[in-house]
């Protein structure tokens, strides 16, 4: 739990960081991808580029901070190639999740059904945190109605 809040506390420290698809993020890379996003609005293409290129130098840095074991970075790389802002969103909202489902995970440790909901969860949601800590959180919900509780 303590390397999650470390990693957690390291991208919450760059704030607006975001990724750049694999090893992407050349000033080339992002002026073509800024120019198909905004082919003829020149200040969007301006926007866009100091944007993309703040956010790949940031995720440059959080790549190095996250784990070579971590799924996270080449999860949200792949979920959103070539574009920086919403692959930061994605590295922010999956460390999060992770940091909240392994609290549900210790909060539970003792309850032998929740934990085959988290086998479970995993199983259908490896490598998205998000979706898998959504999936842990609804199930157990309607076990803990079912229980009375």
């Amino acid at each position: 739990m303590r390397m999650f809040i470390g990693i957690a506390s390291v991208i919450a420290m760059v704030g607006g960081m975001s990724a750049f698809a694999a090893e992407t993020g050349s000033p080339e890379q992002i002026a073509s991808f800024c120019a198909e996003k905004w082919s003829t609005d020149y200040r969007m293409q301006e926007n866009c580029r100091e944007k993309q290129e703040d956010a790949a130098m940031k995720v440059r840095f959080a790549k190095g901070a996250l784990s070579d074991e971590s799924r996270i970075y080449p999860f949200c790389l792949s979920k959103w190639p070539y574009d920086s802002r919403m692959q930061h969103h994605c590295i922010k909202k999956q460390m999060q999740s992770l940091q909240d489902l392994s609290a549900l995970v210790d909060a539970a440790s003792d309850d032998y059904e929740k934990g085959g909901i988290v086998l479970e969860c995993n199983d259908k949601w490896s490598g998205d945190y998000r979706m898998n800590l959504y999936c842990v959180q609804k199930q157990y919900g309607a076990l803990d109605r079912l229980r009375g509780n």
